[in-house]
């Protein structure tokens, strides 16, 4: 998905997620699940600025939706972390980034029971151009995976997601 200069598209993606969450007690709950939302948008901004605004606009309204619920030490580093690596500055159109290296998507997957994600960093321009694959099931009714990715990374703690490269 594409940002529109401060992410006018993604926000309203982003609302109706974590509007699914406000039933949710567990401050530190609430926090893992809120990630899980942030973690599946995606942008790409053509002007830093831009991209900075976008991921500024994002990091706030998840903070609002939270209320006035202290944050457990580590999300909102997670947080921003992860709006770093989902959003990001450069050309969709030659899937390069402004410094003119690929533009990489990180897929965030969390790690049931655990408060944990794991992490694998794919390359835009094969989810892009891929023609492979035809279908997303294999005969037994599994996903099927897309491609391998160029890094893949341990599970960790939700809080700790900064930390990790």
């Amino acid at each position: 998905m594409l940002c529109s200069t401060d992410g006018n598209f993604l926000i309203e993606i982003l609302r109706r997620k974590l509007s699914l969450l406000k039933d949710i007690k567990s401050p530190t709950e609430w926090e893992f699940q809120s990630l899980i939302a942030v973690g599946s948008c995606y942008g790409i901004e053509l002007l830093e600025d831009n991209a900075e605004a976008c991921r500024l606009r994002l990091f706030t309204e998840v903070r609002e939706q939270m209320g006035k619920k202290n944050c457990t030490q580590g999300y909102e580093e997670s947080l921003r972390y992860m709006l770093r690596k989902n959003i990001v500055c450069g050309d969709a159109l030659t899937y390069r980034t402004a410094d003119g290296k690929p533009i990489t998507f990180c897929e965030w997957t969390p790690i049931a029971g655990s408060m944990q994600f794991s992490r694998r960093d794919f390359q835009f321009d094969f989810l892009i151009n891929q023609t492979h694959q035809y279908s997303l099931f294999d005969e037994q009714g599994e996903a099927q995976s897309f491609d391998e990715p160029i890094k893949s990374y341990p599970p960790i703690h939700y809080t700790q997601l900064s930390t990790q490269e």
